[in-house]
């Protein structure tokens, strides 16, 4: 788990993990490095391991709402 945090820092920072339902967990965070975090999400490997664990990804870009 620590090494997936070093890793996680190549591309991300302020990560917030939250509890969305049962067996739902949302993480939260500000991803400098889109592509690398495109190029790790997409590795063979990564997937595997995901795909036996049953991990899904859902990825959203929250944006600030406009203030008047």
């Amino acid at each position: 788990m620590e090494e997936d945090t070093e890793m996680d820092g190549l591309f991300m920072r302020e990560v917030m993990l939250a509890k969305a339902g049962e067996h739902t967990p949302i993480l939260c965070a500000d991803v400098f490095d889109r592509e690398l975090q495109k190029m790790m999400l997409s590795d063979p490997a990564f997937i595997e391991i995901h795909e036996q664990m049953g991990i899904e990804f859902t990825e959203y870009e929250l944006k600030p709402a406009p203030t008047s």
